[in-house]
């Protein structure tokens, strides 16, 4: 990936900050949020979008290091600062559309012809199909496939010309494993890409949290080394555990549940989690005396196979995007995360395919956004921004329109960069919908950190207060009206980036643009 202090500023993306920068001038933005120089963008949410790596920095910095893939209990950094406006500068003339490949036939719009208006039944039958019908969607597998294909020919069925970019992950199986204590089975998960293969041998509880002076005190030398998770990476207690002579290693949780997470780096030993009340008789019993203990994995790392399903009309520039991603945790059928967002791409798709300025938009699907099987999640738009920068179209994109998460809570929050934040609230109160501007929780992202990280402006309409990753994730938790909002939100919302891409379109309510362009 681009370092962010690397990248110069596009003349399209500077036209657009220009614009946004007389609305601020002109009170307009700011009466709107209250009169906070920040307006709402300083509230902190108490939850938010699915967890990903870390948020990185500003695009005027070089972004801060991701969450570890090795599910350590560091504090990830804080969430990314906002962003200035782009300097005032002459507004280029846009560049002239591509001419259609293959012999596409450009389709007939009238000058200034208006989407379709947003339709939520649309929406929610989306919703219901990749959510009931397909169900769990997890990458690399035979229900991500099942859901791209359901993708694309809604997409195609549209008018769109539609493509499927495959990009590779890291991923980590396991066939099987059994974890004893005295010849006792006990509930345990292997980190993901740990080494696999059998060990035995004296159980050692180790004092701490596994930190090479904890290891000084025991002697694991050709032991199963015991440790309590916190404080430390898991890698950072493995490599430790290795150092000292451990042949395996069991981490037990600091809550409720087996202990579950991934060695970035990888193991040369056998490495298990399992529940904390397992943990704490396991070495109360190593202390009193001695506990045989074995951990016989199977399994490995392997590289599988993603795709995003990506859609543009014959002409399209792409100065636009609208993503959202299709994948869900395993055992989940991920109908708020993320069957909703991906459902409202479609409808936003269908709603504008004849619409005046089309040609300016890309809609997107993503695969593997979710961090499962030791993967480090958000691939496909990282897959996508990387194709993006090697090209140098990145340069023309103006900004991205992230739905994640968009279908049950309590809260429309808006993340994302500053003025696109503050637009889109202006956007939200014409049209009567509550929403106000928010931060994630660190450690928590989505697809549109990939995009940020490389200087594009992002907006990221996302719902809190609903449970995700589990299996009560399903169609019956989805409220028709949060969804509504968030679609009627996200259809505005698009439409005023059209005009700010120089499209056709009359601007929506809230979207008082073109009197104030320089």
């Amino acid at each position: 990936m681009t370092r962010v202090g690397a990248i110069t500023e596009s003349p399209v993306r500077t036209r657009v900050g220009a614009i946004l920068t007389s609305l601020i001038a002109a009170g307009i933005i700011v009466a709107a949020c209250g009169g906070d120089d920040e307006g709402r963008d300083k509230t902190v949410l108490p939850e938010a979008a699915p967890t990903s790596p870390a948020a990185p920095a500003s695009p005027t910095a070089p972004p801060a290091p991701a969450a570890p893939a090795n599910g350590g209990d560091d504090t990830p950094e804080p969430a990314p600062a906002p962003v200035e406006p782009a300097p005032v500068a002459p507004a280029p003339e846009p560049p002239p559309p591509e001419a259609p490949a293959d012999g596409d036939a450009q389709p007939e719009r009238d000058a200034g012809a208006a989407p379709l208006p947003y339709d939520n039944d649309h929406a929610l039958n989306v919703l219901r199909t990749l959510s009931v019908e397909i169900g769990p969607r997890v990458q690399a597998t035979a229900g991500e496939r099942a859901a791209a294909d359901f993708l694309e020919e809604a997409f195609s069925s549209f008018g769109y010309r539609v493509e499927r970019q495959e990009f590779s992950i890291p991923t980590f199986s396991v066939s099987r494993l059994v974890v004893t204590a005295d010849g006792e089975p006990l509930d345990a998960a292997a980190f993901a890409f740990s080494a696999g293969g059998t060990a035995e041998g004296p159980l050692v509880a180790v004092p701490g949290f596994g930190t090479p002076a904890d290891f000084d005190q025991v002697d694991v030398s050709g032991a199963i080394a015991l440790i309590e998770r916190g404080v430390l990476f898991f890698q950072d207690k493995v490599n430790n555990a290795e150092a000292a002579g451990a042949v395996g290693v069991i981490i037990f949780n600091n809550d409720a549940g087996v202990a579950q997470g991934g060695l970035g780096d990888g193991s040369n030993v056998p490495t298990v989690g399992i529940r904390r009340a397992d943990g704490l008789a396991l070495s109360e019993a190593a202390q009193a005396g001695e506990v045989v203990a074995s951990i016989a994995l199977e399994g490995g790392a392997t590289i599988a196979q993603s795709e995003n399903v990506i859609a543009r009309a014959p002409d399209s520039q792409c100065l636009v995007y609208v993503g959202g991603h299709y994948d869900s945790v395993p055992g989940v059928p991920g109908a708020n995360d993320n069957a909703s967002g991906t459902a409202l791409v479609v409808e936003l798709a269908r709603a504008f395919a004849e619409s005046a300025g089309v040609e300016l938009i890309c809609f997107a699907a993503f695969g593997a956004e979710e961090a499962v099987n030791g993967s480090s999640g958000i691939a496909g738009s990282r897959a996508l921004v990387q194709e993006l920068e090697a090209s140098g179209a990145a340069d023309a994109v103006i900004a991205m329109l992230n739905l994640d998460v968009a279908g049950a809570g309590n809260a429309l929050a808006l993340v994302g960069t500053r003025d696109l934040v503050q637009l889109s609230e202006m956007i939200a109160t014409a049209l009567g919908i509550d929403a106000g501007g928010g931060r994630l929780p660190a450690g928590a992202g989505s697809d549109h950190l990939n995009f940020q990280a490389v200087g594009i402006p992002v907006i990221f309409p996302t719902v809190v207060g609903a449970p995700i990753h589990i299996p009560s994730d399903n169609f019956g938790a989805i409220d028709s009206d949060v969804l509504e909002q968030t679609g009627r939100l996200a259809h505005a919302t698009l439409a005023c980036l059209v005009v700010l891409a120089g499209g056709a379109l009359d601007p929506p309510p809230g979207c008082d643009v073109e009197a104030r362009a320089p």
